[in-house]
This record gives C-alpha cells, sequence and structure tokens, in this order.
C-alpha cells in the first residue's frame, strides 16, 4: 500500500527475504475456494501476490500438504493450529477445540461472495461471550522477512466485531504466550454495517511483518478486541485468511518512516516509538490515543511527544498516551501518516460541477485549487453524472490514477425528479453510492473527501430550475430545493458515520447572494441557469475546499 495515508498499529523489524521465498495462502474453513473468486484477497488486491496466483490451501486442521502460491509444493512447511483456555493469553497447540465453520450467515457479498476465502474460517470454540484465542504455528518457512495479510471475522454477524492480531517469531514449541507487550499486533476494527466492497486497512484487514531467523517458526494468534477494549459482542479469536508473503508491505512510495513503529508500556502509559525521516517534509505524522477504536484523539492534550535521538538523516520520537494505567492497556495507540496536499495527486471527482461548466477555466475551481497548490489533478467530472454514473466509471477514471486524495462532489443530478416522487437516483441508493465510493477510494490507499453541493435558484415554469424541472414534481417534498437539501444532509451523515473529510459547500454558500453564486440573468453569465456556480461561486469552493485542505493537510 502506499504512504499517502495510513495508520499503522504494529512493530517489527526489518529483514531481507531468502532467495526462493514464495508466497503461502491460506484459506481458513471448509469452503475451497474457486478459480473465479482465488484473487479476492488482500494481498492481491494490492499487487503483493500476482493475479497468476491462485494457489490456496483450504485449512481446517493441523497439515503439513501444502502448496505456494504459484502451485508449487511448500515442501517441509507445515502448519499447526490450536487454542487457548478462556481469557488465557497462551496458545495451546495440543488443544484442537477450535471449529471449522462455513460461517457467512449473515456476510455473503463482494469480497465476502461466493467461495471467496474471506467468507468462512476457524474460531476459538462456541459461544461469543468466551475468550477463546486461536493460534497458528508455520513450521519450515525460508528465513528472512515476510508481511502477513490477514483478515478475520464472525461474517454470521453484521455487528462490529472487533479482531486483535499477534505475530511473532521464535523456535518451535508446543505454546505461544501472546501479549501487546512482547509481541506485534495489529487490530481490526470490523465496523458495522461491514465494508464488503473492497479492503480497508485497520477495518476487515491488516497486516503484521515478521522476520524469521534460521531455525524459527512462524506464530500468529487472534482474538476478540473485547479482552482488550469496551467491545463485548465478540471474545473469541477468528482467522479467515492468511497470506504469508516474502517481503515488505505492497507500496507504491517510498514511506516517510525509518522502519515500522514499536508499542510498549513505560512508566505505566502506553508508549509508541517511531522514527521519520527528516527529509520527508510532504507527510504529517499524528500519534492518536483511543479506547475503543472508533473514536480517536491526538495533539498535546492527549500525548506527550518528544524527540529522543537525532543522526541527521532520521528523528526518533517517543510519544505517550497522557492516561495511566495500572495493569495490562485498556486503550489503544495509532500513528498516522497523511500525505500532504502540497504538490499532491488529486483526482476531482464529480458532475458538471466539477468540470467547471460555464466557467473560463482558469476560473475553475478545481484549477484554482491545482494552482494553489502545484497539484497533480485530474478533473473527473463528468456533466449530468450521478453517483450510480460515478461509480460505475471509478476505476478507469479514479483508481487506475493512484491518486494521493479523491475530492467527491455528487448529488445535484442524483436528487432531479423525473415525475411526482420519482428522484434520478433514491437517498438509500446515493447513500449507498456513497459509502462504496469512500470505501473504493480507501481501498486504494487515497484519502476522500465529500463536499457538498451548492444551493439553487428554484424560479418558476418561466426561467430557472422549475423551467427545465416542473414544480409540481416536487409538490410532496417541499419543492426542489428542501428535496436538494435532503440529499446535501446524506452526504453530512455519511461523512460524520466513515469518518471522512467534509468541506460543507452548501453552508458556506449561504452568505452569498444566489444570483452572484450561481449562472444568472443578474451577472456576467445572462442565462437562467440557476444551477451552476459562476464566478462567485467558483471562487467560494475553491476557497472553502482549498482552506479546509490547507488547515488539515
Amino acid at each position: 500500500m502506499t504512504i499517502r495515508s495510513q495508520i499503522f498499529w504494529l512493530c517489527l523489524w526489518i529483514g531481507v527475504p531468502s532467495l526462493g521465498a514464495k508466497s503461502l495462502l491460506l484459506d481458513f474453513g471448509p469452503t475451497v475456494v474457486a478459480t473465479s473468486n482465488a484473487t479476492l484477497s488482500l494481498a492481491h488486491s494490492l499487487g503483493a501476490v500476482p493475479n497468476g496466483e491462485t494457489n490456496w490451501n483450504t485449512v481446517q486442521a493441523d497439515t503439513n500438504i501444502l502448496v505456494y502460491s504459484d502451485g508449487s509444493l511448500a515442501t517441509g512447511v507445515s502448519i499447526d493450529l490450536g487454542r487457548s483456555a478462556a481469557g488465557v493469553s497462551t496458545i495451546n497447540f495440543n488443544d484442537n477445540g477450535f471449529i471449522s465453520s462455513g460461517l457467512a450467515g449473515q456476510i455473503t457479498t463482494e469480497i465476502y461472495g461466493g467461495t471467496s476465502p474471506m467468507r468462512d474460517g476457524i474460531y476459538g470454540g462456541s459461544g461469543g461471550s468466551n475468550a477463546f484465542a486461536l493460534g497458528a504455528r508455520i513450521d519450515g518457512l525460508a528465513t528472512g522477512t515476510y508481511t502477513v495479510y490477514f483478515a478475520g471475522r464472525n461474517t454470521s454477524t453484521q455487528n462490529a466485531t472487533p479482531e486483535r492480531f499477534f505475530g511473532t517469531n521464535a523456535p518451535v514449541a508446543v505454546q505461544f504466550a501472546f501479549s501487546t507487550n512482547a509481541n506485534s499486533w495489529a487490530d481490526e476494527a470490523n465496523s458495522a454495517p461491514p465494508i464488503t466492497s473492497g479492503f480497508v486497512l485497520g477495518d476487515n484487514c491488516n497486516y503484521l511483518v515478521v522476520t524469521l531467523g534460521a531455525g524459527n517458526s512462524l506464530y500468529l494468534a487472534s482474538v476478540g478486541n473485547g479482552v482488550y477494549g469496551t467491545d463485548t459482542l465478540e471474545l473469541r479469536g477468528f482467522m479467515n485468511v492468511v497470506e504469508i508473503v516474502p517481503g515488505l508491505p505492497a507500496t507504491n512510495s517510498v514511506s516517510p518512516l525509518a522502519g515500522p513503529p514499536s508499542v510498549s508500556i513505560g512508566q505505566n502509559r502506553l508508549t509508541m516509538t517511531y522514527r521519520r525521516a527528516k527529509a520527508a517534509t510532504n507527510f504529517s505524522f499524528a500519534v492518536g490515543v483511543s479506547s475503543n477504536l472508533v473514536t480517536w484523539n491526538s495533539g498535546a492534550a492527549f500525548v506527550d511527544e518528544s524527540v529522543s535521538a537525532d543522526d541527521g538523516t532520521n528523528e526518533t520520537r517517543v510519544a505517550q498516551d497522557k492516561a495511566t494505567i495500572d495493569s495490562k492497556p485498556v486503550g489503544f495507540l495509532r500513528l498516522k501518516v497523511n500525505r500532504k496536499i502540497q504538490g499532491a495527486k488529486v483526482v476531482c471527482f464529480g458532475d458538471s460541477i466539477t468540470l467547471g461548466y460555464g466557467v473560463p477555466a482558469t476560473q475553475t475551481w478545481v484549477n484554482q485549487l491545482t494552482a494553489r497548490f502545484n497539484l497533480d489533478t485530474v478533473n473527473a467530472g463528468v456533466s449530468g453524472n450521478t453517483s450510480s454514473q460515478g461509480l460505475a466509471r471509478i476505476q478507469n477514471d479514479v483508481l487506475a490514477i493512484r491518486p494521493d486524495f479523491v475530492i467527491i462532489n455528487f448529488g445535484m443530478n442524483d436528487h432531479v425528479m423525473t415525475a411526482l416522487d420519482t428522484p434520478t437516483v433514491s437517498k438509500t441508493t446515493f447513500r449507498t453510492n456513497l459509502m462504496t465510493t469512500i470505501d473504493r477510494v480507501r481501498t486504494n490507499n487515497a484519502i476522500p473527501i465529500l463536499v457538498t453541493v451548492n444551493y439553487i435558484i428554484e424560479g418558476d415554469a418561466s426561467q430557472y430550475y422549475y423551467n427545465r424541472h416542473p414544480a409540481n414534481y416536487y409538490a410532496n417534498v417541499g419543492g426542489a430545493q428542501a428535496w436538494l437539501d435532503s440529499y446535501i444532509q446524506i452526504v453530512r451523515d455519511v461523512a460524520a458515520q466513515k469518518s471522512v473529510d467534509l468541506v460543507d459547500v452548501r453552508a458556506g454558500c449561504n452568505s452569498h447572494d444566489r444570483y452572484d453564486f450561481l449562472r444568472s440573468l443578474t451577472n456576467a453569465a445572462n442565462d437562467d441557469d440557476g444551477v451552476h456556480p459562476y464566478l462567485t461561486g467558483s471562487n467560494v469552493y475553491q476557497q472553502l475546499i482549498g482552506d479546509y485542505l490547507a488547515a488539515h493537510y
């Protein structure tokens, strides 16, 4: 993944994989992955495993009959499964009380669809309130550094069921005692409603980096995050997918960090140590604290941070949660690294308002933003597009460009009534489209930014909006402006629900005269458009979006 916007939840050291090391794809549970679903995995989506390598191992019990992703035999490699006793942080590989299940009682679509490796799995044991951790020990891998991409979720429920995975290297042993102090770990929020449209790091998937020395086995453990946090819906460990890939995580840019961060406990406080490149001036760094993996706080009021070393190239920084703890951690730390906006690659994704209809090219809000921040910009606005049409072209027009940021501005065409009480795109579908667009953008490791559309001039049957869209179509919804505002509210609601940046142009344009803001008969545009921003409107868009970007990125 690219380090345009990345959240780090883990700590491990970096090494070099042995020559000839290969990827091992482990699909837990009884369902055999069909060829048509074989690339529905995080490692494939990131390009860490080529799409031509689709040989999965169906794992339900201990086995030494395994193949690598390219189909060759994994001679000498074996996997031993085990679980913990309830509430005990030690995996016993002689305890085979775990359960292999088809699961998928509630989550069965998109990346969880068909025979996807994400769909079913194994788990610690019956009874969601029982804290049975699940473990795996993989023996016989070549020495070197591996990225372990993983997913674990109870797909028989749509509830939020966070999981925490641990990883380490050690000689072969019957037990694996795991902890946030001694091992690397990474979390999955497994949010509700579940994200099914793509892979979102920290939500429905994540990764660890483990270096194996001579004679080392790879140890993994999974446990419901309720053991460490406030969630109590699922305490058991789940493993659906584990992909063991030689080398460091897939990346499209040089990391601003000089190695992964580490987490420990110091002075009775949860502590993160990380080294950042001093030359990485186009990135921002923020350590956040949380008690529930949902609400995050950062800044001096919540985190003490200082420089502990500086070698001229990298500086080592130590950040501590200001809250003290008496025993084991009850909270969480994360390091969020964002690509700064200056000089970034940005796609502006929307309709004719994004395209800049009727505004001189140098004065469109997109081109003004480009000049203000020296951006590498692609204007992906298409006149007349709805959010549904945008979603249909997102792969080619947005994701294939590999942007750092995607500014999303839909709604003006979605709300339009084609008959009485018949919108072009329903509010339910509009909401779903926005959420899917956000998921797709995040899966592509870009930062989504939602922008609300502007107001309109309703007019009458002879001019402005109602000249093109009959007023009687809006008789049951309070008029066209009120109806449009209900779509704008959906944008605000989705931004809050998905924790997405929001620029509220609709709120920001209230202080401006509509007949000046929009193309109208009373300004230089001299037409009864009443929908598209003209010079003032375009300037306001740029100012509101640009000021937000300058303040946050």
